[in-house]
């Protein structure tokens, strides 16, 4: 919206002094201005989950005659689709895979003023390596004039969490005789940073052996 003025003066003589004329040639500077801003539905998820990463584009200049919507999406997360065609000047999207990334290319023509909003819906991998893993995602757009381009990004982080669940077994004695009561010990631990709603324990006896009681309540024998 800067304005540039620019004045012209003409100064002459001849038999007598003329005054001054002046001319103005004044010039209104205008330009896009876009920024993104990006947040996610879960802070925590876990494999399987279904996570929505919501997106807003804030134009508040001039019409961008092209704007460029990028986002790589993290690693352990697999693109599941987007609303992009519902904002106004969508023209395309593209997506592809780089090693284990899959990225979304969004081309908007005509990028006109106004808050524009849309969503990305990505499933969380079910091999997560680790509990606690990072989707740290971000988003980026380029737009431009003939004679210039500009440049936003934005960023949320998540994490995946989920119960790690180790066993170990132990008995009483390494040699035992016949009609002789053994005891096994049986320790279940999570590790993890979450819990696990349901475990299940189960035990198969040995040969030539009976079971005869335990101290987890009630368990199913058969």
């Amino acid at each position: 919206g800067a304005v540039l003025r620019n004045k012209a003066r003409c100064n002459y003589t001849a038999v007598a002094k003329y005054p001054e004329t002046k001319a103005w040639a004044n010039v209104t500077v205008v330009r896009p201005v876009v920024a993104v801003a990006k947040s996610v539905s879960q802070a925590v998820s876990s494999p399987g989950d279904v996570l929505t990463y919501y997106i807003w584009l804030n134009s508040t200049g001039a019409v961008a005659p092209n704007l460029w919507f990028n986002d790589t999406l993290p690693n352990g997360v697999t693109y599941l689709w987007d609303s992009a065609v519902g904002v106004a000047g969508f023209a395309g999207r593209v997506i592809g895979t780089s090693g284990p990334y899959q990225w979304l290319n969004i081309t908007f023509v005509g990028f006109t003023a106004g808050v524009h909003f849309f969503t990305i819906t990505v499933r969380v991998s079910d091999t997560i390596p680790v509990d606690g893993w990072p989707l740290n995602n971000t988003a980026r757009i380029k737009y431009q004039v003939p004679t210039y381009k500009w440049w936003d990004n934005a960023s949320v982080l998540s994490y995946v969490r989920f119960p790690v669940i180790t066993v170990e077994k132990y008995v009483d004695k390494s040699v035992a005789y016949p009609n002789e009561v053994l005891m096994y010990t049986i320790r279940v631990r999570n590790t993890g940073s979450v819990a696990s709603p349901i475990v299940w324990v189960r035990d198969t006896m040995p040969a030539n052996s009976y079971y005869l009681t335990s101290t987890a309540g009630s368990p199913s024998v058969s």
